[in-house]
C-alpha cells in the first residue's frame, strides 16, 4: 500500500481523536497525520502560492527545493500491534456493513 497522509481540521469535537484511531488502523502505511485547522490562512494561501511561483518563475528549481523551506508537520508512528490493528478495521468494516445495509433497506442507496 502507498504511503497514506490524513489530514483532518476542526476546533471542535474529537476529529483529532478519529484522525488518530484511522492512523492506528492503518499502521506503518500512514506517513504523516496534519491538523490544517492549526495553519493560519497565511500559511496555507500565500505561502503556498509563492512556492508555486517560485516554481513557475524559475526562481527555485525543483519541489526537493521548496521541500528544505516547508516546516516540518507533526510526527507520528503507529503503537498498536497487528493483531489489534485487524481487530478496529474489521469493526470499522462491520460498522459500514449495517450502515449501507440500513441505507439500502430504507431505499436510499
Amino acid at each position: 500500500m502507498a504511503n497514506v497522509r490524513i489530514f483532518y481540521g476542526s476546533t471542535t469535537g474529537n476529529t483529532g481523536e478519529v484522525a488518530a484511531l484511522i492512523a492506528e488502523s492503518l499502521g506503518d502505511t500512514v506517513e504523516y497525520v496534519r491538523d490544517i485547522s492549526c495553519a493560519s490562512v497565511e500559511d496555507v494561501s500565500a505561502r503556498g502560492a509563492a512556492f508555486m511561483a517560485g516554481l513557475a518563475s524559475g526562481l527555485m528549481r525543483d519541489e526537493a527545493e521548496l521541500s528544505a523551506l516547508a516546516i516540518p508537520a507533526a510526527e507520528y508512528a503507529p503503537s498498536i500491534g497487528c493483531a489489534r490493528r485487524e481487530e478496529l478495521i474489521s469493526g470499522w468494516t462491520a460498522a459500514l456493513g449495517r450502515t449501507f445495509h440500513g441505507l439500502a433497506y430504507q431505499g436510499l442507496r
